[in-house]
């Protein structure tokens, strides 16, 4: 991660710190300073869902292997969520045919081997298997780079 979105990001938490509860006693939406091609770049203010849907944009903590490994490689910062959307859910099966990944049997990314520098990359995905009960899968068709489920799974 680069000064400057160490930067952002650390100014995304000192304003949500000292906006977070009004008079109400409510807790406002967050708000959060992207810097990853894998979404649009800027800030985005994250609210609650009730409901989870194919195809909303959705903010992520990684799991605990793939923070490790994403700081260490520094794809992300500590602490720092991913903004991902959501392409399969509970019930979906996700399978990898000869290096693309499947979502009920329709082709949609690609699995890379290694990253840019040419760092192996992990895969999840050596069978197919129907997402358990609140599991999504988070992945980004905007870079075909992205750190996301295809490297670290459902969340």
């Amino acid at each position: 991660m680069s000064l400057r979105a160490a930067f952002w990001s650390g100014i995304s938490v000192i304003g949500v710190a000292l906006i977070s509860l009004p008079a109400t006693g409510v807790p406002p939406p967050l708000l959060l300073y992207n810097t990853s091609e894998s979404a649009p770049l800027g800030w985005y203010r994250v609210e609650p869902l009730e409901v989870i849907s194919r195809g909303d944009l959705v903010v992520s903590n990684l799991p605990e292997a793939a923070s490790r490994l994403a700081i260490q490689r520094r794809y992300l910062a500590s602490g720092i969520p991913v903004i991902k959307t959501v392409r399969a859910l509970e019930g979906d099966t996700v399978c990898e045919v000869e290096g693309v990944l499947h979502i009920n049997g329709t082709p949609t990314v690609c699995l890379r081997s290694e990253d840019s520098k040419g760092r192996a990359l992990p895969s999840p995905w050596t069978a197919c298997r129907q997402l358990k009960l609140d599991e999504v899968l988070l992945l980004s068709d905007r870079t075909p780079d992205s750190f996301d489920g295809r490297y670290n799974g459902a969340v």
